[in-house]
């Protein structure tokens, strides 16, 4: 008999204790919208709803959106889950709904529509530490489309990595099967490819809202694109910088797989320059699997000695 008393009482004080942490998460969900609510920024979470007893405690949307007017950002979701728990309350994962409507200043606006999409973050101050995403079957939409639309952009699968390293920003991603529409880019075969960056002074970026890339530098450590299911491919590593016109100066080192079977799927999606694309397949397939140092100050592109054009500033 007192071990059954014992048991409900434990079960009632931990039941007390999970809505009093129930209550103060709601508190700090309406204090943290009520911050994003300023300076050009709005963001609303319709019907927040706490889920997750006995074990978890999150947050339930149905639906989000944040909008920041001065960087030209909005975000509209459908139901949006998070959820963390109650011994590591620090690292919250997050399932969101299809699809969303997003619009970014450097592209046209766009519905996304996926199988699954999640997030886990592990929660700091100012900002997380550590943020992950990764999606399944996410197809990209001009904004207003019929569903049954072609997709100008499918992936099979992504993800998306970014965690502090000091000051600096190190960020990590992959995706599979990436397939263009005809409308965007013609003879473009299913491609797949990794890329990890380190953004130099990251964190300073983040607390000024700034995403352009003008006054910032880093280092690629890694970025491949290639075919699925060939040799095909190119992979592109070294340090890079942008000064405050925009112009690019880089120390970059480019290797590409397969020169022939690379040339001639390059000189198939852009064929008005197909001429001199055949004319490097020799001199790639010389230099075998060794890699070509492009050197890059403000803009003007060198192979050596050699001027190979301008970049146009970003």
């Amino acid at each position: 008999m007192w071990l059954a008393i014992a048991v409900v009482a434990v079960g009632l004080i931990y039941t007390g204790f999970w809505y009093y942490g129930a209550s103060m998460l709601m508190d700090r969900v309406n204090t943290s919208l009520a911050r994003l609510n300023a300076d050009g920024r709005r963001a609303n979470c319709e019907e927040p709803d706490i889920h997750g007893y006995p074990f978890r405690l999150g947050v339930r949307c149905r639906s989000v959106f944040y909008e920041d007017v001065k960087e030209g950002l909005s975000f509209r979701a459908e139901q949006t889950e998070t959820a963390a728990n109650i011994y590591d309350p620090r690292h919250v994962v997050m399932k969101v709904g299809s699809p969303a409507t997003v619009h970014l200043p450097f592209l046209p606006p766009a519905t996304v529509h996926w199988d699954g999409l999640g997030a886990s973050t592990e929660l700091a101050q100012p900002f997380p530490t550590r943020v992950s995403i990764a999606g399944s079957n996410i197809e990209l939409a001009p904004e207003g489309s019929e569903d049954d639309a072609r997709p100008v952009a499918r992936i099979s699968a992504g993800e998306l990595h970014a965690r502090q390293v000091e000051q600096d920003v190190e960020i990590a991603t992959s995706f599979q099967e990436l397939k263009l529409s005809e409308d965007v880019v013609a003879n473009v075969p299913p491609l797949e490819g990794r890329a990890m960056v380190v953004v130099n002074d990251g964190l300073t970026m983040m607390m000024d809202r700034n995403i352009a890339l003008r006054g910032q530098k880093g280092v690629i450590e890694e970025f491949v694109v290639g075919v699925v299911g060939q040799k095909a491919g190119i992979s592109v590593s070294g340090p890079i910088e942008f000064d405050n016109e925009g112009l690019m100066t880089a120390q970059l080192r480019i290797k590409v797989d397969d020169p022939v079977g690379t040339a001639k799927i390059l000189a198939e999606i852009f064929p008005k320059v197909a001429d001199p694309i055949r004319s490097a397949t020799g001199m790639l397939t010389a230099l075998g699997n060794a890699a070509v140092e492009i050197r890059v100050v403000r803009g003007d592109a060198f192979l050596g000695f050699v001027p190979l054009g301008k970049i146009p500033p970003v």
